[in-house]
């Protein structure tokens, strides 16, 4: 009875192809899926758009801790057996999907947030922590000079004033 309920909360093809291949006594490791990270909007867009049992879908799964996760399912994910592969495989597929969805709906900003597979007929979420680094950069000031010209008598040779630089740019932008 309950291995009915683990099944129907996976809701897809490669939940049940494991469980049926486990009553056979045929041990295969699980797959691994991607879980996304999206906006209500997105979410929503992509469940519309990517629907099963086509190839690359995206479905509602219910995690042990009640939480809905957006997973992501494809073939290019299904051969892939590390958190590692799937979740460099999945980065790229998601920029491809984005860009798909975005040409539909003028923008989507999902993104790759972790990889979830089914273990004894649990959802078992896998995180993913990203390290980026950051570059900054302090600017503003200038330096301005002022220089000073003799003649070749000693005398002070004043030069017209000339524009800022910001005047010089506002110049620039005006004529071009």
């Amino acid at each position: 009875m309950e291995a009915r309920v683990e099944t129907r909360a996976c809701d897809s093809l490669a939940c049940a192809t494991n469980e049926k291949d486990k009553a056979k006594g045929e041990e295969r490791p699980p797959e691994m899926w991607l879980v996304l990270n999206a906006e209500r909007s997105d979410q929503e867009a992509w469940l519309k758009m990517f629907k099963p049992p086509f190839d690359t879908y995206v479905e509602l799964m219910t995690h042990q801790s009640s939480d809905q996760l957006l997973i992501l399912k494809a073939k290019e994910l299904d051969d892939l057996k590390s958190l590692k592969d799937t979740l460099n495989a999945g980065d790229g597929l998601v920029r491809t999907l984005n860009g798909i969805v975005a040409g539909v709906c003028g923008t989507s900003s999902v993104e790759a947030d972790g990889a979830a597979e089914m273990l004894d007929g649990k959802l078992m979420r896998h995180l993913m922590l990203r390290v980026e680094t950051a570059h900054f950069s302090f600017g503003g000031g200038f330096a301005e000079f002022q220089v000073t010209m003799l003649d070749k008598d000693g005398n002070i040779v004043v030069q017209p004033p000339a524009p800022t630089s910001a005047q010089r740019r506002y110049a620039a932008a005006r004529n071009s």
